[in-house]
């Protein structure tokens, strides 16, 4: 069971962070500022979305509130900034 943990452990750091992360830098030279500042900014609230989707996590609605609140303030400076 310790070598498959291992190998497990290894796919997960090469592909899912070290992969990820090279794959995001890429992307985020690819596109302007304001996209980036959304995307980056978003990134939790939709992380959350996703697991209530696909993995059927519950979410209070304080949680909820917070996510609504970081897409808006996300959105809100990405459109303040562009039209300066």
């Amino acid at each position: 069971m310790v070598p498959e943990f291992w190998l497990i452990t290894l796919y997960l750091v090469l592909f899912c962070t070290i992969f990820a992360f090279f794959a995001q830098n890429y992307g985020v030279r690819q596109t302007s500022p304001s996209r980036v500042a959304l995307l980056m900014g978003t990134e939790p609230a939709f992380g959350a979305a996703f697991a209530m989707l696909w993995l059927g996590e519950h979410l209070t609605g304080l949680q909820i509130l917070g996510g609504l609140l970081i897409v808006v303030c996300a959105t809100y400076s990405s459109i303040h900034r562009a039209s300066q």
